[in-house]
């Protein structure tokens, strides 16, 4: 090629090159925008899920004090069930264990019977 040739073109190749490289930042800018508004979309829900997410935490963590309370009220009710069992059992246990005074009636029935001044009226 000669060099007019090559001159001649060079107007044409920069202008084509002008208008490819416009449209590629088009593209880019286009591309760029959906990314934009696609990332803003995925950040809007992760931001819903997070704060669902805390919620849910919120209201395990109200549970798990409710229930660390009654296991407490409920441990604090076992000692007295165990408590209240054993003081009747040490109680029955020194009812037995103690003299047992008048326990047999009979003697009191036989001798009202035999002529007691309730019994000849």
């Amino acid at each position: 090629m000669r060099p007019e040739t090559i001159t001649a073109w060079s107007a044409a190749v920069q202008a084509l090159a002008a208008i490819v490289s416009l449209i590629v930042a088009g593209v880019l800018a286009f591309v760029t925008y959906r990314y934009v508004k696609l990332t803003k979309g995925i950040l809007d829900e992760t931001s819903k899920a997070r704060e669902a997410n805390e919620d849910s935490a919120r209201a395990a963590l109200d549970s798990v004090k409710l229930m660390r309370q009654q296991l407490e009220e409920q441990a604090g009710l076992g000692h007295f069930i165990v408590k209240s069992t054993i003081d009747r059992a040490v109680a029955a246990i020194e009812a037995i264990l103690q003299p047992e005074p008048l326990r047999n009636f009979n003697v009191l029935s036989t001798c009202c019977e035999r002529g007691s001044p309730t019994s000849q009226n």
